[in-house]
């Protein structure tokens, strides 16, 4: 039998509700959300899987919520002063839609460039200070950018969860009535935050099937007469 997680009486389940519908902070709508799930008796795993959120840090989230009320679901980001405009590390222009929340980094002509953490890389180049066009890049090139990344001691290593190689597919002049960035083509919604890198998304839309994994191996592994 799963056990039931425990909120603390701070809300009620249609208090909980109205908060996730009404919020305009897309970070605080989803972890307003996972409350309300939680609140209906839905399990972490179930709730987590339905907003986009990894497991333990859901677990994470009702944690600190017990504790502190409605303060721990306030999306601090809010709080950091933009980048400036142009910048290489700016919310506006990371395309897939996160919110700056983990470590990371860009590797652009052998060098690293991000924004020191505690615990994590220490980069003599702040990525919010660096201007894409200070590079002149050609068209063509490429450099890559590896977002939410972690020190495995598994692996005795970093572990990527997310790894991007970024194409310049062309260089324009810019037209003075447009609005940039913007997106010229695509497909799909982009993997929502926090949720566990490429197999944690597949887990999510429910593609991942063990019986296919099964065929694939034992087919890979017939030995011919």
């Amino acid at each position: 039998m799963v056990k039931k997680v425990h909120l603390q009486p701070y809300m009620t389940c249609s208090q909980l509700k109205s908060h996730y519908l009404c919020s305009c902070d897309r970070v605080e709508s989803r972890r307003w959300h996972l409350l309300w799930l939680v609140s209906k008796n839905w399990t972490i795993q179930q709730a987590s899987q339905a907003v986009g959120l990894n497991y333990d840090y859901a677990k994470d989230i009702i944690k600190a919520y017990n504790q502190l009320g409605e303060k721990a679901i306030v999306n601090r980001r809010r709080q950091r002063t933009d980048p400036p405009s142009h910048a290489l590390l700016n919310r506006e222009q990371l395309a897939m839609g996160w919110l700056d929340i983990h470590l990371h980094h860009f590797i652009i002509h052998s060098q690293q460039y991000g924004i020191t953490q505690p615990g994590g890389t220490v980069f003599s180049t702040r990525a919010c200070e660096v201007k894409l066009a200070s590079f002149q890049l050609r068209e063509k090139e490429k450099f890559l950018y590896e977002y939410d990344f972690s020190h495995s001691p598994v692996m005795g290593a970093w572990r990527y969860w997310w790894r991007h190689l970024i194409t310049i597919e062309a260089i324009l002049t810019p037209s003075l009535n447009q609005t940039y960035p913007i997106c010229t083509d695509g497909k799909g919604v982009c993997p929502p935050e926090n949720c566990g890198g490429p197999w944690g998304l597949v887990l999510i839309l429910g593609q991942f099937k063990v019986t296919w994994g099964i065929t694939i191996f034992s087919t890979l592994c017939v030995i011919p007469n």
